[in-house]
């Protein structure tokens, strides 16, 4: 699943307006260049892809 900016606010906890800068930091460190997935999220923070879905609301 993509995961949109709202979503990304929404797992750090964080406005959605101020969310810009990290979602750039997790296009970059996952190696993506368009798409963020709920995958690379897990991959970069270490830790499981249940663990990401619930904190976004995605299940």
């Amino acid at each position: 699943m993509v995961v949109t900016k709202k979503m990304l606010a929404n797992y750090l906890g964080i406005h959605r307006n101020s969310v810009a800068p990290y979602f750039n930091d997790y296009l970059e460190d996952s190696g993506s260049k368009r798409y963020l997935l709920l995958s690379d999220v897990a991959k970069v923070d270490g830790v499981s892809l249940d663990y990401v879905r619930e904190k976004m609301g995605a299940i």
